[in-house]
């Protein structure tokens, strides 16, 4: 990776849209991820290959951890090919410096390509996916009591005493402290799976830049942290995402069908 920068680099423009350097870098995890599963469902038999068992033990892991967690196996297989998407898509992504003579290519003097989760509108971007499905669904379920855990001014506005007006206010400013933990559920989400890969990324660069003995052997223990990261902070991002939006359901829910969902069992 010859340079790195906080903001995606501009290449072109096509019409009002910009075409960035990590937008390219998308484009690139999505056609790659497109013909692996295109060819490889091709080879899928009765007998399973290696990568076929892989592919199904991963499918069963994410089913299970979305069925314990909305506790409806209906809904955690509509569920399915999103967070499954999501989980592989983020996985090639964070491992996208790995790509052979992918940052020898350059346009205009720097990189043509950019690892699209170490810039930051790809992680909000998904963030506010997840906060925007989480809020239709609990919507869905219950207007009236998804809408009252963040504007509750009943209480305020039927209040009488003054113990009364005291009860109301703080309930009516619990709804707006629940406004912002939801925009602060949006920034952590991305901030956390961005600040870990781009972080990784600087911390290679430097190294590799400190001296030219320093750009072969001495990188590689980094190399395979960042990589060990790439994989875990793919799995955390989509775990957190099941979590808020089974929250968001449950929050929704009459209260005699809550309950807490565990992702870990």
């Amino acid at each position: 990776m010859n340079d790195i920068m906080l903001p995606a680099r501009e290449l072109f423009s096509l019409g009002l849209i910009p075409i960035t350097d990590g937008f390219l870098g998308s484009i690139i995890v999505t056609i790659s991820m497109i013909t692996f599963f295109y060819l490889a469902a091709g080879r899928f038999s009765i007998v399973p290959t290696r990568m076929q068992a892989f592919l199904e033990m991963m499918y069963e892991y994410v089913l299970g951890v979305l069925e314990n967690a909305f506790r409806s196996k209906e809904r955690a297989e509509k569920f399915l090919p999103f967070f499954l998407t999501m989980l592989i898509f983020l996985t090639v992504a964070n491992q996208f410096t790995l790509v052979p003579f992918i940052f020898e290519l350059t346009y205009q003097g720097g990189d043509l390509f950019r690892q699209p989760t170490s810039h930051f509108a790809l992680p909000i971007a998904l963030s506010l996916l997840v906060f925007v499905i989480s809020h239709i669904m609990a919507f869905r379920i219950s207007p009236i009591k998804h809408l009252s855990n963040f504007v509750n001014a009943g209480p305020l506005l039927k209040a009488r005493k003054p113990m009364d007006f005291f009860t109301g206010a703080i309930e009516a400013f619990i709804g707006v402290l629940n406004v912002i933990g939801e925009v602060a559920k949006v920034v952590s989400l991305a901030a956390r799976l961005f600040g870990n890969i781009f972080a990784g990324n600087v911390m290679v660069a430097v190294i590799i830049g400190l001296a030219s003995f320093t750009q072969f052997i001495v990188p590689i223990p980094f190399i395979i942290i960042s990589v060990f990261s790439g994989f875990v902070q793919a799995f955390v991002f989509m775990l957190l995402s099941i979590q808020y939006i089974a929250m968001a359901i449950d929050g929704a829910t009459p209260e005699k069908h809550v309950s807490s969902p565990n992702l870990v069992a």
